[in-house]
């Protein structure tokens, strides 16, 4: 079975993946977004669906291949991200069966949750099964820059 075939099937059988995909279909192809961004466009179309159901929803989308469920940590909201080569909007129409993933992408606004908070997510392909996500200050400095880079060579690598 197919990614498109495994959206397809999780969108009709479960009730929050259903409205959980809808709202990402009407999304304009953003690159991330939140567990409670989700459930607040759920809660204003009159759907709820709880913390733990939009996680499980976000969890089967990582195992069907379409991106990363990412937990929150050290005040950054737990998201989800699409793999590189989809929109979360492409998800959502591929999961109702509007088109296949990626064949209508546009580049989108970018992470709109995270930019408003001053952080801006950035994805980058280590490996082909290896995908490396860094949340960084909107405002990073030339110094600050070096500093990481400099942290990265001094990793040991065995």
């Amino acid at each position: 079975m197919d990614t498109h075939e495994r959206l397809r099937q999780l969108y009709v059988s479960n009730r929050c993946a259903k409205a959980i995909l809808d709202d990402l279909a009407s999304r304009e192809d953003e690159a991330v977004t939140t567990v409670e961004r989700v459930r607040e466009a759920l809660a204003g179309a009159g759907t709820s669906c709880s913390r733990r159901e939009v996680i499980a929803v976000f969890k089967k989308l990582q195992q069907i291949g379409a991106g990363f469920f990412i937990v929150g940590r050290r005040s950054l909201p737990s998201r989800f991200v699409p793999i590189e080569s989809l929109s979360l909007a492409e998800i959502g129409r591929a999961a109702r069966g509007n088109s296949a993933p990626g064949r209508d992408r546009a580049p989108g606004p970018g992470a709109a949750d995270l930019q408003a908070a001053g952080v801006i997510s950035h994805r980058f392909v280590l490996r082909p099964d290896f995908l490396l996500t860094v949340e960084l200050p909107s405002d990073l400095t030339r110094a600050e820059a070096t500093r990481i880079a400099e942290f990265i060579r001094s990793l040991p690598f065995g």
